[in-house]
Parts: structure tokens; C-alpha cells; sequence
């Protein structure tokens, strides 16, 4: 990863290492990736990582984040997929699962996963929780009891879609990237991380901080317009 300081909070970073994990995540979405990839190499990884996209099927509803919020874990760090996996694999069980569903935005706790893990009624109950925003009771059994192998076919994934038609295509958004930091600056110039990432994204934040860094990363493959991860935790 590149960093650049571009105010005494706001940081520019280009990861080209993060956008196969972001395309993997893009076409677990369905959502249309043409600019890297054709459909035959997409049908391809469908049927060669069948656990992986039906197991996110059945869950989807429920909005799960995956990967997106441990970014912050490694950002700065030295970087590579394999390092990025194995991080996600080292925390505990149940943390694990539970920042991967997103659980803040769910009624359910790291308890109640904790106990869901070993105890098949436990299992039961806390997919009652979810089962409106879930189609699968077998697929939520696997994401909360086989996280481990879902993130190893993610990161396999990640790997496949890794390709030169995907460095090509990101070596040739080089000057919208360069367009996008010299309008941070600008705004940087005029205003905090705040301001700049709320001009940014057009909207304004009711979570307002303390944040201690504000990172801005562009992205080819990102399967969304535009998102922020922060901490939760009572850290800066």
C-alpha cells in the first residue's frame, strides 16, 4: 500500500493489494465487474467455489460486511493478503463472526455466537433472531460454524481474480485516482478529515468521532459507490 499524508489528519492511501478481496466481494454481490473480468471467468469461479457463494446467498440478506470491517486492523501495516488472512483467523471465534455479519447492526451479541458455536439449540435460537433477514438456516449454520473456511475460499477467491486484465484496468484509472487526491487536498486545505470526507461522500455525519486519522482510498473494484469504516470500540 501507498500512504500520503495530506493534512495532519487526512491520508491518501492506493491499494491496489485490497482489490481483489473488493472484487471477490463484488461478484459474491452479483454485482457487474465487466471492467476486469469477462463471464466465463466469473461462471468459472462460481462453480469452482460453490460453498462460498451459496453459504452467502443464504445470508445476504442479513448485509453481512465480511472482510470490510478488519481493514482497520492492518491499515499501515505491511500488507499482504496472506498477512490480512491470517490476522482475521487469529481472533477469537466469535469476535471473528460477529464483525463479519456486521453485528452492531444485528440483535445479537458475541455471547450469544460464543454460545452458538458449541451448542446446536443455542444455534437454533440465534438464528431465530435473524431468520426474517435470512432465507437459510443451513447457510447461517455455516457462516456462524465455518467462518474459518468461508474467509479461506474468500482469500483463494481473491487470489483467482487477481489477474493482469485487472492491473491493466487499474493502471488505467491512474489519473482519475490522481484527480480524486488533488481534490482532497483542496478540501483538506479548507477544513478537516470531517469536512472532507463528508463533501466526499455528500452527506452529513451523525456518528461524529473523535477519529484520530481520516484514510481516503479510491477503488476500482469496491462493489459499492462509496463507504467509511471506523472503529467502534471506544478507541479513537
Amino acid at each position: 500500500m501507498h500512504f500520503e499524508k495530506i493534512s495532519e489528519n487526512c491520508i491518501y492511501v492506493d491499494a491496489y493489494e485490497l482489490e481483489p478481496l473488493f472484487g471477490a466481494f463484488g461478484v459474491l454481490m452479483g454485482r457487474e465487474l465487466s471492467v476486469a473480468y469477462d463471464a466465463e471467468l466469473i461462471n468459472g469461479l462460481k462453480n469452482r467455489y460453490r460453498f462460498l457463494f451459496e453459504t452467502f446467498e443464504a445470508i445476504k440478506g442479513l448485509d453481512p460486511v465480511l472482510l470490510f470491517d478488519f481493514i482497520p486492523d492492518v491499515i499501515e501495516k505491511e500488507f499482504t493478503q496472506a498477512s490480512f488472512l491470517d490476522h482475521i483467523l487469529s481472533l477469537p471465534e466469535n469476535e471473528r463472526v460477529f464483525r463479519m455479519l456486521g453485528g452492531d447492526s444485528l440483535e445479537i451479541t458475541k455471547d450469544d455466537i460464543k454460545k452458538a458455536l458449541k451448542n446446536d439449540r443455542e444455534l437454533e435460537a440465534l438464528y431465530a433472531k435473524c431468520s426474517d433477514k435470512c432465507s437459510s438456516f443451513l447457510g447461517f449454520a455455516s457462516i456462524i460454524r465455518q467462518s474459518e473456511k468461508l474467509f479461506k475460499d474468500l482469500f483463494d477467491l481473491a487470489t483467482e481474480m487477481d489477474t493482469k486484465e485487472l492491473k491493466a484496468a487499474y493502471k488505467e484509472k491512474e489519473e482519475e485516482r490522481a484527480a480524486f487526491k488533488e481534490r482532497l487536498i483542496k478540501l483538506a486545505e479548507t477544513g478537516d478529515g470531517m469536512s472532507a470526507s463528508e463533501a466526499l461522500m455528500e452527506k452529513t455525519f451523525r456518528n461524529r468521532g473523535p477519529y484520530e486519522n481520516f484514510y481516503f482510498m479510491p477503488s476500482l473494484m469496491f462493489p459499492l459507490k462509496k463507504v467509511r469504516f471506523f472503529y467502534e470500540n471506544g478507541t479513537p
